[in-house]
């Protein structure tokens, strides 16, 4: 399938990398001074996967009284399409179109409608944060953007868990680490992702599933 996909700054083998770091903590690091490593993270298995979010501008219009010209705002926000959170954007990201399976494509659970709804209502409340007035809300554009994303399926000791990578911005996209196994994929009926990806299992051959290349 064909879709537009920000830029992919990594290659699986630097996600690989990132997915082993560990972020020691203060007790860690007490720790290895002691003279006690920490295990080391192994990774399994390094897998791509395009992640949807909605991406916006609207015009946000503020009336006034006594006949003074109305105020106006642009306003753009990005929310991501499988649970819906909703943040800021400054400016879109650099993109292109590809085509790739329908098994790396996480589905999106919001359509546009829904995902008007989302963002209208945190543009508005941020409006109302800089005029005090409740703003009328235009969509000028909205488009369904992919993030490319690596799951990296890793084992520490006997448990196996999965650390995502953001491939775009090269960092741990740590609610995706959560809610991995929860996502649907585009070649999947809805329901299945949960199944398809439960919980790794402590054992030799990973359980669920890790889609990608």
């Amino acid at each position: 399938m064909k879709i537009k996909t920000t830029l992919n700054r990594l290659t699986p083998e630097q996600a690989e990398e990132l997915a082993k770091h560990e972020n020691l903590g203060l007790l860690g690091v007490l720790l290895y001074k002691l003279g006690r490593k920490p295990i080391a993270t192994t990774v399994l298995k390094v897998n791509k996967f395009y992640y949807p979010y909605y991406v916006a501008g609207a015009v946000l219009t503020f009336k006034r009284a006594a006949k003074l010209p109305s105020r106006q705002m642009v306003g753009m926000a990005v929310m991501e399409g499988a649970f819906g959170v909703v943040q800021d954007m400054r400016g879109k990201p650099d993109m292109l179109e590809k085509d790739v399976p329908a098994g790396q494509v996480v589905a999106c659970k919001y359509d546009r409608e829904k995902a008007e709804l989302q963002i209208g209502k945190f543009l508005a409340n941020k409006g109302y944060r800089k005029y005090r007035s409740i703003p009328q809300v235009d969509f000028r554009e909205m488009d369904v953007i992919y993030k490319p994303h690596y799951a990296c399926l890793c084992q520490k000791g006997k448990k196996k868990f999965y650390r995502i990578i953001d491939a775009e911005i090269r960092e741990r996209n740590y609610m995706l680490d959560i809610k991995y196994k929860e996502l649907t994929f585009m070649d999947e009926e809805p329901g299945e992702g949960s199944a398809a990806l439960a919980e790794p299992q402590a054992d030799n051959q990973p359980g669920g599933t890790v889609r990608g290349e």
